[in-house]
């Protein structure tokens, strides 16, 4: 008769590993990341080059804002408080590496030109923003000592297309003719960093 099976042998080495399968599909893309804006403030100086609020008593073509990134310019927003702003036609200019000799800029300098257009006289503190995205012109607010409507339009020209900006350039804003030193602008921008 045939005997009882003998012990199982103890278990034999591994064998190599086999080739790699290929990859998988590529997942979906996820949602982009949010931008957000900074702002570099001014101080008003009357007419000319701006001054960046902080600043030791210079004028922005002297000490400008400098760029850590690449981008482009979003926005900008001021608030103005004057008795009696004549109407007339205010330039403001974003200018970029002005320099710092330069009373005035030349186009070749300024990325976008904003421009207050008042019709009639204003005293109180005049508000607006704007993009250049914007369509057409806005209206600016005049409080005394209440919002309202002012007798006022605003519109943005992009002179460099895109509103664009390196890193490390050198940002200034220039007013002309004067509005007052008793103002704040801030200009938006979003950079890569």
């Amino acid at each position: 008769s045939t005997g009882t099976t003998g012990v199982t042998g103890s278990t034999g080495s591994t064998g190599t590993t086999g080739v790699t399968g290929s990859t998988g599909a590529t997942g979906t893309t996820g949602p982009a990341g949010s931008s957000t804006a900074k702002s570099i403030v001014f101080q008003g100086t009357n007419a000319g080059f701006q001054r960046i609020a902080g600043s030791p008593g210079i004028d922005s073509n002297v000490i400008p804002y400098v760029t850590a990134g690449a981008g482009n310019i979003v926005g900008f927003a001021t608030s103005i408080n004057i008795n009696n702003l004549p109407a007339a036609v205010y330039t403001i200019d974003i200018c970029r590496n002005v320099p710092t000799n330069l009373s005035a800029p030349t186009s070749s300098y300024i990325l976008s030109t904003i421009t207050l257009t008042t019709t009639d006289k204003i005293t109180g503190t005049i508000t607006f923003s704007i993009k250049p995205t914007d369509i057409g012109s806005r209206q600016p607010q005049v409080y005394n000592p209440t919002p309202a409507p002012g007798p006022a339009t605003v519109t943005w020209t992009s002179i460099t297309t895109g509103n664009l900006f390196s890193r490390g350039d050198a940002i200034s804003l220039y007013i002309t003719p004067g509005i007052t030193a008793s103002a704040v602008y801030s200009i938006f921008l979003i950079t890569d960093i």
